[in-house]
């Protein structure tokens, strides 16, 4: 995978390549897999830019369920290596049954605690927790921990594991004792809420996702998706029983979100959360794949709300940086940013995110720091915490994958979705790219403006390919296409900041050559007019001007000599040429108006580059990165945005 058109995406490529690389190293020969790398750097939490390196330290022994691994597995076609991590994962659920452990007597189902492989880590710790010796006598340790923030997407990694076999119902008989175990849990905590401290149907936790103990959206929404995706594969595998019970839960999960965690503004009250933004968006992303037309509307109204207040926080602290968790925080306002279209905040999001995970003539210069610290002001950035962290490395490649936009293919629409959202100024590259949920896999080489697109294979199943063009600046009414030579005109809607179209394909074509220009009244044409009239009325105004002075004559009474007047008039046309370029640069009209365009063919020319193909980003050796000390390259030297 290559992004091209500049140096943040450049850096990007690397960071999105090696991260990737890294990601599927962390998966043992067991299935364990490791958050933190095998060769560890850690530069601490309240650190400098020193760091210490340790053989497989930090987090290196500790399997989290809170994570998004499976699903990048899962979508860059590491299937075999998603479904031996789910079997590691489905083998340390049934702890709990294997040792039949109970509380107050009764049976407690299995559930993913805090650490996969090691159930009982946060009961055995010191962890904050209402289950103690006074209340539950001997058995109070028994619960491990209410993790339900990690248990739901490892439900949703399970469910996504499944529509990667093609909705095997093989499969689902193969597994249902887990599929089974995993969703009585959630049924569980519902039956018995003086055990649970279930309230107001939204289900209690004990976990980082709930500032260690309470009632948190962050902590309910996974479960809420993995408790309806479980129904969905009991429900096609003929397990009808269990399905309606399943089904009938997730409602009530689902209201008790609605009336616990709405605030009176209508945005969601994340107050509880362990994390800072919205977590409701990515987690349907999960379910239903990268298009928010097709996610549930109740809660899309209220995310795009959210969406709002959580730029604006972010930007409260002096620029489009968010630095709680680089996964976390920044990765996922990221991600929130690109799936509400909001093109203007992502670009800046996406480069400040360059900035912080490549870090030349450090260690692993390329590697997703857990955290970082940042000063605006003074324009310097530096790594924190576990380089590499699993967590955070995921959030940051589920961001890259938004901007790819090759969405999971819908089995039951028979369609496949491709959402690219590329900054303005990049261009991407990919080959072999698998397609999820099918065996076939697709090239793309296209900037904003054109598209190359063909398939190495292609399922039987998908019925139509729905290309997304965009953006495009707000206001665009039409766009003209070209497909393979045949001129169409396509209308746009508006989504977040920008303007969108969509253009349908025949996948029995299998190759496609894709071209934009713009032929919206409202649009660019009206750019264009805007970018044409300003030079010339002050064309208008300069001679207007002239005529005057030359009528008045100089003072003295003499005449304007004829050298003196061509002098004057070359150089107004000088400036108003030089503001007839600026003006088209502004209003896009040199690259949206009625052109055609041809995507970068250096893909693998780019590719792994070394740290010092960025030059321009220095760093001290302590780690600090000033930002203006940009020499060769005017984009860097504001810094952070």
């Amino acid at each position: 995978m290559l992004f091209s058109g500049n140096e943040f995406a450049l850096a990007a490529s690397n960071i999105f390549n090696y991260n990737l690389e890294e990601l599927i190293k962390r998966v043992g020969p067991d299935g364990f897999l490791h958050e933190s790398s095998e060769e560890n750097y850690n530069y601490s939490y309240d650190g400098f830019g020193t760091y210490s390196y340790s053989k497989k330290g930090s987090y290196y022994n500790f399997f989290y369920s809170r994570n998004k691994a499976v699903f990048l597995l899962n979508h860059y076609g590491e299937r075999k290596l998603a479904k031996k991590v789910m079997d590691y994962a489905n083998n340390a659920l049934m702890y709990f049954k294997h040792n039949k452990l109970q509380i107050n007597g009764i049976d407690i189902p299995g559930h993913w605690t805090i650490h996969v492989n090691n159930p009982m880590a946060y009961a055995s710790g010191s962890y904050p927790t209402q289950y103690t010796r006074e209340r539950f006598g001997d058995d109070y340790k028994n619960i491990g921990n209410s993790e339900n923030d990690g248990h739901g997407m490892m439900m949703l990694s399970m469910y996504n594991t499944w529509k990667n076999t093609g909705k095997s119902i093989e499969w689902i008989h193969e597994h249902f004792e887990y599929i089974k175990e995993a969703a009585s849990w959630i049924v569980w905590n519902f039956e018995h809420p003086t055990l649970s401290f279930i309230k107001d149907d939204v289900l209690y936790s004990e976990s980082e996702g709930a500032n260690w103990k309470g009632h948190s959206l962050y902590c309910n929404m996974p479960c809420y998706y993995g408790l309806k995706a479980y129904a969905d594969m009991a429900k096609a595998a003929g397990y009808e029983k269990e399905a309606e019970e399943w089904y009938s839960y997730a409602d009530r999960l689902k209201k008790g979100i609605l009336n616990k965690f709405v605030t009176e503004d209508g945005v969601w009250d994340t107050s509880k959360d362990g994390y800072p933004r919205d977590p409701v968006l990515f987690t349907m992303m999960y379910y239903y794949g990268f298009d928010t037309e097709d996610m549930n509307k109740d809660f899309l109204e209220i995310s795009l709300k959210t969406y709002k207040r959580d730029i604006n926080n972010v930007l409260e602290c002096g620029g489009y940086y968010a630095a709680y968790g680089t996964g976390y925080d920044h990765g996922v306002i990221t991600q929130n940013a690109l799936l509400t279209d909001n093109m203007k905040d992502a670009a800046q999001l996406l480069e400040n995110l360059s900035l912080v995970c490549y870090s030349p003539k450090h260690p692993n210069p390329f590697s997703v720091p857990e955290c970082y610290a940042v000063d605006a002001k003074l324009n310097i950035v530096r790594r924190q915490g576990d380089l590499g962290n699993l967590i955070q490395m995921s959030e940051v490649l589920v961001a890259y994958n938004l901007v790819i936009g090759v969405s999971p293919f819908d089995s039951e629409s028979k369609t496949l979705k491709i959402l690219l959202t590329l900054p303005e100024g990049w261009s991407m590259e990919i080959h072999d790219f698998p397609i999820e949920n099918t065996q076939g896999s697709l090239n793309l080489k296209s900037s904003i403006h054109s598209v190359e697109l063909s398939f190495n294979n292609i399922n039987a199943d998908i019925k139509e390919i729905r290309y997304r063009l965009g953006p495009f600046p707000q206001g665009t009414k039409k766009i003209q296409v070209v497909v393979n030579g045949k001129k169409t005109t396509l209308d746009t809607f508006k989504s977040g900041d920008s303007s969108w179209a969509w253009l349908s394909l025949n996948p029995e074509e299998r190759a496609f050559s894709i071209s934009i220009s713009n032929t919206g009244k409202k649009s660019v044409l009206d750019n264009n007019a805007v970018a044409i009239s300003i030079p010339l009325a002050l064309t208008a105004v300069v001679l207007s001007f002239l005529a005057i002075y030359l009528k008045l004559n100089l003072k003295g009474g003499k005449k304007v000599s004829k050298k003196l007047f061509c002098i004057v008039l070359v150089c107004a046309l000088l400036i108003l040429n030089q503001m007839t370029v600026l003006s088209a640069q502004k209003y896009n009209v040199a690259q949206l108006d009625g052109c055609e365009y041809s995507a970068s063919s250096t893909f693998f020319e780019n590719m792994n580059l070394p740290p010092e193909a960025f030059d321009g980003l220095h760093h001290t050796k302590w780690g600090s990165r000033p930002l203006s000390a940009r020499k060769n390259q005017k984009m860097w030297t504001s810094g952070f945005r």
